[in-house]
């Protein structure tokens, strides 16, 4: 269940975490190869009445750019803890590569264990960006559709553009976000996210998770944050 766990909360996190540039309040991707972001993970979630406390590192590396904008990241998880104490071994999941095209939509997810959860997981963290330029209070949506192939259900992502804001001492970009599957009954994400203002790195992300899907385990809900380490 450790390892399943893992790959889940991974999966979300990937989808979310930007390579992006902002040129005042027009967001727009910029990711570059050997780009690198460390992120660490907690989450307190409900698992059948049980209470679950998880905790990792996530290392995301961009290993390819196309001329189109697409781009590649490989993930790596370390130093995953459940409950307060070390996964087996202390190795955790094999590492997952992510390709996203130039606007943050999700196109494939590669890895060992990789499956329909993963693809759900990163659908109902996806962060898509609007080419029109920002103020605060501005609202976009995007529709993610369901693939077959890959297990991704229909959703619908309400993303809200709230303006300014600090993560300790850094200047950032504060966005609120809804993601639902349509389906009666699916699963939801929604939080907000904080982009870096000198280079639009993700510095943070804060979820309410709602019947989230994990392999192995079945529907979670509860708190998850993710907040850059470097």
């Amino acid at each position: 269940m450790k390892f399943r766990l893992a790959i889940g909360l991974a999966a979300a996190v990937l989808a979310s975490v930007a390579f992006a540039g902002v040129d005042g309040v027009t967001l727009k991707l910029s990711p570059k190869v050997g780009d690198v972001l460390k992120y660490h993970q907690t989450a307190k979630l409900d698992f059948n009445g049980m209470e679950i406390e998880f905790s990792a590192t996530t290392t995301h590396k961009v290993v390819k750019v196309e001329a189109n904008g697409d781009y590649s990241t490989k993930e790596d998880l370390s130093e995953m803890k459940l409950n307060g104490n070390d996964a087996p071994d202390g190795a955790g999941p094999a590492g997952s590569t992510t390709t996203l095209s130039a606007k943050g939509e999700l196109i494939k997810i590669e890895g060992e264990r990789v499956d329909e959860s993963a693809y759900r997981n990163a659908n109902l963290s996806l962060f898509v960006f609007t080419d029109k330029a920002l103020n605060a209070g501005d609202s976009w949506s995007y529709d993610v559709k369901e693939n077959k192939t890959t297990g991704a259900v229909a959703a619908k992502a309400d993303y809200t553009f709230v303006g300014e804001d600090k993560v300790g001492a850094i200047e950032a970009y504060k966005i609120k976000y809804v993601n639902k599957e349509t389906a009666t009954g699916g699963a939801s994400s929604e939080g907000f996210i904080w982009l870096r203002k000198s280079d639009n790195a993700m510095v943070k992300l804060t979820a309410k998770w709602t019947n989230v899907p994990i392999a192995g385990v079945g529907p979670i809900s509860g708190d998850v944050t993710v907040t850059l380490v470097q």
